[in-house]
């Protein structure tokens, strides 16, 4: 594979991670799998952390029965 095709493949895999519906599904999917007890944040934006958390309040709201 040729360089410049592998520099641009990672280039849109890390805009892809950097986005805020990639934020929201990967904190909802970390909460529902890991539980609470689990979490990241993103070092520069916080409206990522913000996705992520919302994220992760959507799995609560759908693992309420985990709580009980």
């Amino acid at each position: 594979m040729p360089r410049v095709l592998k520099k641009a493949l990672k280039a849109a895999r890390r805009r892809f991670r950097d986005s805020l519906p990639y934020a929201y599904a990967q904190g909802c999917w970390e909460r529902a799998r890991w539980g609470d007890g689990f979490g990241r944040t993103h070092e520069t934006k916080a409206s990522w952390s913000d996705a992520y958390d919302h994220g992760a309040n959507l799995a609560d709201r759908l693992m309420f029965w985990r709580a009980v």
